[in-house]
């Protein structure tokens, strides 16, 4: 399974240095389009998404990291965004897992 990483350049580089995969995005639209792909692809096994970017696409990303199936679909900090709290990771974790921590 894959590591992929959607988000601005330097997040995206980030990502790549540590082995992952990664794709540039430059609006919400393509990132929308791109986390779509994403959760088609078979072999995909978690998509980490730049906190700015999960911001910009709203409700449609809080769909995405509600999903009970492979790949998780994660917010991480960025930089440029502050981070919304390990209860957020928690609460995504259990809603897509169905594992209590």
């Amino acid at each position: 399974m894959k590591l992929w990483a959607v988000g601005d350049e330097f997040f995206v580089g980030t990502f790549r240095l540590m082995g992952a995969g990664g794709t540039v995005v430059e609006d919400p639209e393509e990132a929308r389009r791109e986390v779509e792909r994403l959760l088609e692809e078979g072999d995909v096994g978690v998509v980490l998404v730049s906190q700015t970017v999960a911001d910009s696409l709203g409700d449609a990303f809080s769909s995405y990291i509600e999903r009970r199936d492979l790949p998780l679909v994660l917010a991480i900090p960025d930089g440029r965004t502050p981070a919304k709290g390990v209860e957020e990771v928690m609460r995504v974790l259990r809603a897509s897992l169905g594992v209590t921590f």
